[in-house]
């Protein structure tokens, strides 16, 4: 592996010693003696033998992390307000609401005076919901699964309020909220450090991949030479 060639040319190799020790402290950490941490290796398809080899391969990459990459590893206050609006708008994607709605159906050859007496029904059905007329329980629904139409109509009701008549191809329809679920957004400097942790991580893996590829090619060019 390149890595290990290049932690042995910075002096950093990793010794069987400390890889044993990383081992000892992840049993210790899972409250398992070596009997029952080999029987879970094994379930999920692991050797002894690999499961150590990776760990020599995390403590060498941590190694060249720190001997390296920390110069290269910066995250700005711009880099953190940009993470947390990035987070805000996965948030909202999660939120649910829940409709009730009244169909009226109108048919494309239907005739004039009777799609008239439907569209006065379905004004008079937005009424009646209004004043808090049951309606059909559509469940919980996220954000992107109704049409265009639906969407904008649906999401900027808050509970209770009752929709303008809704057109679509299916006919009229009026839409009442009963319910909204919304994830909690935490503000900005209360989890500014579980972010700037996350960039960091990010961060940290970004500047592996660049130095790797470019051991990899002086590795590649040496040999050649």
């Amino acid at each position: 592996l390149v890595t290990g060639n290049e932690i042995k040319k910075m002096g950093l190799a990793v010794r069987d010693e400390e890889v044993r020790q990383a081992v000892d402290d992840t049993m210790r950490r899972n409250k398992m003696d070596e009997k029952t941490f080999r029987q879970t290796l094994k379930s999920h398809g692991l050797t002894w033998h690999r499961f150590e080899t990776q760990i020599r391969r995390d403590l060498e990459k941590m190694r060249i992390m720190q001997a390296k990459l920390e110069p290269r590893i910066k995250v700005s206050d711009l880099d953190i307000r940009n993470y947390y609006t990035r987070y805000v708008n996965t948030l909202a994607k999660d939120a649910r609401i829940r409709l009730c709605q009244v169909l009226i159906a109108i048919d494309p050859k239907m005739a004039p005076a009777e799609r008239a007496r439907r569209v006065k029904l379905a004004e008079e059905v937005e009424a009646k919901a209004q004043a808090g007329e049951a309606c059909g329980d559509v469940g919980w629904l996220s954000k992107g699964v109704l049409g265009e139409a639906f969407e904008h109509a649906a999401w900027r009701l808050k509970v209770g309020e009752v929709s303008k008549v809704v057109r679509s191809a299916k006919g009229l329809f009026v839409l009442k909220m009963k319910e909204r679920e919304a994830p909690e957004v935490k503000p900005l400097e209360e989890i500014r450090d579980v972010l700037k942790g996350r960039l960091l991580l990010e961060e940290q893996e970004k500047q592996f991949g660049i130095w790797l590829q470019e051991a990899r090619k002086k590795s590649f060019v040496e040999i050649r030479e």
